[in-house]
């Protein structure tokens, strides 16, 4: 003799994977937001340090503070070099007046 298993026996079925299927599609959310956060946080950085090595590249060849001057842009673009939440390093010259880091003259860290 067949047993029949009763409708009431697989009540609640549906409910447990839809509750999974939401916690898988909220972790995939959760990483494509933060991934995203992510690029923006690196591109903002990389556009502060094109900006600060501009500027103090013009400030060199006018004689003046280049250091304070790629230091004032970052600060001015939130970079403000506290050593906890973001870094600033500003290349010097030669005594060629050449940046002693020729691929980059500033770089910006952050945490």
């Amino acid at each position: 003799m067949v047993k029949r298993m009763s409708k009431h026996t697989e009540s609640g079925q549906a409910l447990v994977l839809l509750v999974l299927g939401l916690v898988g599609l909220l972790g995939f959310t959760a990483v494509a937001i933060d991934g995203g956060q992510m690029y923006s946080q690196q591109r903002r950085a990389q556009n502060t340090a094109d900006n600060a090595a501009l500027a103090a590249a013009l400030r060199a060849t006018q004689g003046l503070d280049y250091v304070a001057e790629a230091l004032s842009i970052a600060d001015s673009n939130g970079y403000d070099d506290d050593k906890v939440a973001n870094w600033v390093e500003v290349a010097g010259l030669n005594e060629e007046g050449q940046p002693e880091a020729l691929t980059q003259a500033t770089r910006i860290t952050w945490k």
